[in-house]
């Protein structure tokens, strides 16, 4: 019986064709990155494959990194590449859970810049749950490469056809190393990254945008809901914001 992956994907990775990339073997499930209740259904389909395809102890996940230092799994579970584990006690326990229900042994992170050079926070994980868990220390797609430095894992040899290579998709969102993203446009949706806003963490809609260049705060975002001000706008930098798709 021949050995298969799964690649769980985000629906917010712009230009990204299962049919067009994925290697035959490998199994596309998507997920909806901004319904944290998607886990449960997740699992559902990840069981399901197991038990039709029976030989699989391999997951990536393909994902947006939201800065160097960051993985966006959901949008309300943001792990970190730090020494520390704050952050992450869902991500541990959906990798954990792989592992105790279905066997999973090795979880890829495709995304950018997940890993710390060290290791630290991939070793941690390993040891709490015996999953090997493989990242990638730079741009994850154009501008880069499609390997995962940590654990010396090529995704073209597992997940992807050579094809992708020669996509436009890179698996961050910002940061100064990352090829530029199309610009925001008015009336996007966006969900809010700056940890000290009263929204973190929320979704607003792009109102208005004034001089990028000459502004530190260009993007304005309304909310459906108001601050301690009873306030329903923000000003936001560039980097504050990840556009969801619709």
């Amino acid at each position: 019986m021949s050995r298969y992956s799964i690649l769980l994907y985000s629906n917010n990775i712009k230009g990204f064709i299962p049919n067009t990339y994925v290697k035959r073997g490998v199994i596309p499930i998507e997920y909806d990155y901004t319904n944290t209740e998607n886990l449960l259904e997740l699992f559902t389909l990840i069981g399901e494959t197991i038990t039709i395809r029976k030989k699989i102890n391999r997951i990536g996940i393909m994902c947006h990194s939201v800065a160097n230092d960051t993985l966006c799994f959901f949008a309300n579970d943001i792990v970190r590449n730090t020494n520390e584990t704050k952050d992450m006690n869902d991500f541990i326990l959906f990798i954990a859970l792989l592992k105790e229900k279905y066997g999973i042994t090795n979880v890829d992170l495709c995304a950018c810049s997940v890993a710390d050079p060290n290791n630290n926070v991939l070793q941690y994980i390993n040891n709490v749950t015996g999953v090997t868990v493989n990242a990638s220390t730079d741009i994850t797609g154009i501008g880069g490469n499609w390997v995962l430095e940590i654990g010396d894992v090529d995704l073209t040899s597992i997940y992807f056809n050579k094809s992708i290579k020669d996509s436009n998709i890179c698996l961050t969102t910002m940061g100064g190393i990352s090829p530029p993203l199309p610009p925001l446009t008015k009336g996007a949706k966006v969900l809010i990254l700056r940890r000290v806003s009263y929204w973190y963490n929320s979704y607003g809609i792009i109102i208005n945008i004034n001089d990028i260049n000459n502004s530190k705060f260009p993007i304005v975002v309304k909310f459906t809901n108001v601050d301690y001000n009873g306030v329903n706008t923000g000003n936001f930098a560039v980097s504050e914001l990840l556009e969801i798709n619709p």
